[in-house]
């Protein structure tokens, strides 16, 4: 076991399940909570880091109002370019909430509450994803990183393939 120098114990965290993922979701649906929904969406498609996800700006997902397929965008850590693309039903939810929340291309995907002109915090984003793990039942501290396992044709045989969603890795 590793320890912080303030005496934290370093662990693996919980990832989510593929269940998991799809319980919020639905939850996010019922509660009609799109900002949330978008979010995650997002993050389960870019699998970008917390800084990355939270830095996009509408410029950076969509050209003419409507949300491309696939986008190309410049990582801060690494000053790569990574290629990802956006599913329909996470373009369905990014839409829905540029246009209920008005965003102009020189916004941020997901702004700050407070701020129009700054992304959301990430202590912001950190309390959206505790809230998360809170609901299902998780203990938050344990549960930061959103692991999402779902089936793919990697061949003629189906594997079973896990996507860590680096967008929703919070460190400690």
């Amino acid at each position: 076991m590793m320890w912080t120098k303030l005496g934290h114990l370093i662990r693996q965290k919980k990832p989510f399940k593929l269940e998991d993922i799809w319980r919020i979701r639905t939850r996010l649906e019922i509660e009609k909570n799109i900002k949330e929904l978008a979010l995650l969406n997002f993050a389960i498609d870019s699998k970008l880091r917390s800084c990355d996800l939270l830095r996009m700006k509408i410029r950076d997902i969509s050209s003419g109002g409507v949300i491309q397929s696939r986008v190309l965008y410049r990582q801060s850590k690494t000053d790569r370019e990574v290629q990802f693309e956006i599913t329909s039903r996470t373009a369905q939810s990014l839409a829905t909430w540029i246009a209920q929340d008005n965003l102009t291309p020189s916004d941020f995907v997901f702004p700050s509450v407070r701020n129009q002109n700054k992304a959301m915090s990430y202590s912001c984003y950190l309390k959206v994803i505790r809230r998360w793990a809170t609901q299902l039942g998780y203990v938050p501290t344990f549960t930061e990183r959103i692991q999402c396992a779902e089936q793919r044709q990697l061949s003629s045989t189906q594997k079973l393939k896990t996507y860590v969603l680096y967008s929703c890795y919070l460190a400690m």
